[in-house]
C-alpha cells in the first residue's frame, strides 16, 4: 500500500496529537473552621508562616508560596486587625518529565491554612487547600516544568477567593 504525503501527514498527526498536549486542572477548598463573615473585612495579614511537611525539604515552594501569600494578601486581606497566616503544606508533587510526555503526569499542592489573631492568639479560621493540574505531552510536560510557582499562585489565588470573597491576579 502507497500512501499519499497528505495521507502519511495525517497518519503521523493522528499519532503526534496526543503528544503534544492533553491538560486538566482543579481546585478543592473546604472550611475546617470558617472565619466570621463580618470578621473577615477586618483582617490584615501581618505575618506569614510556611511549613513544608512531607518527606523532602523544598526551600523553593517555601519561598514562592510565601511570597506569592504575601503578594495576594496584600491585594485581598485589607483590614486593620492584624493576623498570622499559617501554612502547613501537607503534600507536593511535582512532575515526572518522561511519564508527562508518554503518559501524562499531575502535579499537585496540598496545605492547610490557618488565620490567628494575633493580638489575642485566637485560632480564627482554617482551611485544607488543593491545587492540581494534570498535563500530557511535550507541551504539557513545558508548562509543568515549575510546579512551584505555578502551584503556588494557584494556591495563593485560592486563599483571596475562597477565604476572603476577592479575586487576585498573579500576572496583575
Amino acid at each position: 500500500m502507497f500512501l499519499t504525503p497528505s495521507a502519511t501527514t495525517a497518519r503521523v498527526a493522528a499519532i503526534l496529537a496526543p503528544l503534544l498536549l492533553t491538560a486538566c486542572a482543579s481546585s478543592e477548598f473546604e472550611a475546617v473552621k470558617a472565619i466570621g463573615a463580618a470578621e473577615v473585612s477586618s483582617v490584615r495579614i501581618s505575618e506569614i508562616l510556611v511549613e513544608v511537611d512531607t518527606s523532602r525539604p523544598n526551600q523553593e515552594l517555601m519561598r514562592e508560596l510565601k511570597s506569592n501569600l504575601r503578594r495576594a494578601t496584600s491585594v485581598c486581606a485589607t483590614g486593620t486587625v492584624p493576623y498570622r497566616m499559617e501554612v502547613r503544606v501537607l503534600d507536593f508533587e511535582d512532575q515526572n518529565v518522561g511519564q508527562s510526555i508518554m503518559v501524562g503526569d499531575a502535579i499537585e499542592l496540598k496545605g492547610r491554612v490557618e488565620l490567628t489573631e494575633v493580638a489575642t492568639d485566637r485560632s480564627a479560621g482554617d482551611y485544607y487547600i488543593e491545587q492540581s493540574f494534570y498535563w500530557g505531552g511535550l507541551i504539557g510536560a513545558a508548562m509543568m516544568s515549575d510546579a512551584e510557582k505555578s502551584l503556588s499562585r494557584e494556591f495563593a489565588s485560592s486563599v483571596c477567593e475562597d477565604v476572603f470573597g476577592k479575586s487576585w491576579d498573579p500576572e496583575g
